[in-house]
């Protein structure tokens, strides 16, 4: 069970703080940019969040942002102050500046280590949710979007979650409309290329295919259930595999903006899949008779990662 963690980040700000225009604020994958607001909306500055593992980021309920990662993962966090408009790099070490951190409640971050370069590094090995906030001056700061890290597993038996790789499949296009499904199926082992390296995006799935994914998601999952596993699948078939995974959830939801709704079979699996977002149709409409491509599997198979919170 996920213990719930809180973290108050205090930015003590004095005419003494050190401030250095030498390093450019972090880029790419790994990072999450974290903007300071005042209690009158101004800009104070923005905190960047520099992941060791890039996060799986998931929209939670509460309209808070989660970003997962494994235990045993670490998070280096510096400081750009707004600074008539320019984004000035502001050390967080302690011994340069004002710059305190304050623990409430406490349950905390892990103790920070304090970088050569003026950032702090926490590493995550116990599981939690820890949520960060930010107060400087006379008055709080909020941080925008408010984030929580939350960390899964124990480090001793959870395996990295792999890097994106470095490029796509020669053919992955990367403006392809199916480039950044394909890229996180593969990350997460959803799906694979063959032995030349290959996506293979309108390769057609048989209904093992759409099983083997399933598996992926969830190890519990009862393969058995899904029966002619050499059957090349359709767009329903797959549809349909997902929401009984799901559980057969009812769902009333209308197909009429579809034009080719009449044709599926299962009307209550494409309603709650196009109700939940996993489903959004083609420029034919749902296609439901259409032989199932690789592209598209991957694609419903990242949103329903999504959908279970993994």
């Amino acid at each position: 069970m996920k213990k719930a963690l809180s973290i108050l980040l205090a930015l003590a700000l004095a005419l003494s703080l050190a401030v250095t225009a030498l390093a450019a604020p972090p880029t790419g994958d790994k990072v999450v940019k974290l903007t300071d607001i005042g209690e009158e909306e101004e800009h104070h500055g923005d905190l960047y969040l520099v992941f060791s593992q890039t996060p799986k980021t998931v929209a939670a309920e509460s309209g808070k942002t989660e970003y997962h990662i494994p235990a045993g993962s670490s998070v280096t966090v510096s400081w750009y102050r707004d600074w008539d408009g320019e984004e000035i790099f502001t050390s967080l070490d302690p011994d340069e500046s004002n710059v305190e951190l304050y623990f409430f409640e406490g349950d905390k971050f892990p103790e920070p280590t304090v970088n050569d370069d003026g950032t702090l590094t926490f590493t995550f090995d116990e599981t939690g949710s820890y949520e960060f906030y930010s107060m400087a001056g006379a008055g709080p700061w909020r941080v925008s979007p408010n984030p929580v890290i939350v960390v899964e597993g124990a480090a001793s038996d959870t395996p990295a979650t792999p890097d994106t790789p470095a490029q796509l499949p020669a053919d992955v296009p990367a403006d392809a409309w199916f480039a950044a499904s394909a890229k996180l199926a593969l990350q997460h082992g959803l799906v694979a290329t063959d032995s030349n390296g290959r996506y293979e995006p309108t390769a057609t799935q048989n209904l093992s295919d759409v099983a083997a994914v399933l598996k992926v998601l969830d190890p519990d999952s009862t393969v058995e259930l899904y029966t002619g596993a050499d059957k090349a699948a359709t767009r329903e078939d797959m549809v349909v595999m997902f929401w009984k995974h799901a559980g057969s959830k009812e769902s009333t939801y209308s197909l009429s903006a579809f034009t080719d709704a009449g044709e599926v079979k299962n009307a209550a699996a494409w309603a709650w899949a196009v109700e939940n977002g996993l489903i959004l149709g083609t420029n034919l409409g749902l296609e439901p008779n259409a032989t199932l491509p690789k592209s598209n599997l991957a694609q419903l198979a990242v949103r329903y990662m999504d959908f279970l919170g993994k």
